[in-house]
């Protein structure tokens, strides 16, 4: 009868999976007529769905009103914030689908970028907040 063969700790934290990390850029569009509390508290809950995600963001720059093309949901106008973040490829679906179900929210967008540093960072988001 042969022996079965296992494989170490060790050799088994080698094999692991590491879970691969991108950019994303992430643009959102809030109704427009909600008070300043009641966007700052939708902007923090944005930044902590990315946080439990293990997303970092590294960037944020607060358009604020525009006019739309188009009407969605009966609104002319939106509060528009794109987020630059760093985060796991794996999980990019689950933060997608929880902010989808934001009530607040007229749309969002979430695009991975191919390769980003800190000056290209800076010149993506003109009058961004950097955060590194």
């Amino acid at each position: 009868m042969a022996k079965k063969r296992v494989m170490s700790k060790k050799v088994a934290e080698l094999f692991k999976r590491v879970p691969e990390k991108a950019f994303y850029e992430m643009l959102i569009v809030f109704k427009p007529h909600l008070p300043d509390p009641v966007r700052k508290s939708l902007e923090e809950k944005v930044e902590s769905i990315l946080e439990k995600y293990s997303a970092s963001v590294k960037a944020k720059a607060i358009w604020g009103k525009r006019v739309m093309a188009y009407k969605i949901k009966g609104n002319k106008e939106g509060y528009y914030i794109m987020y630059y973040f760093e985060g796991p490829v794996d999980r990019i679906d689950r933060v997608r689908r929880e902010i989808g179900r934001i009530p607040e929210l007229l749309r969002y967008l979430v695009l991975r970028l191919e390769e980003m540093s800190l000056e290209k960072l800076k010149l993506l988001a003109k009058k961004a907040i950097v955060m590194e």
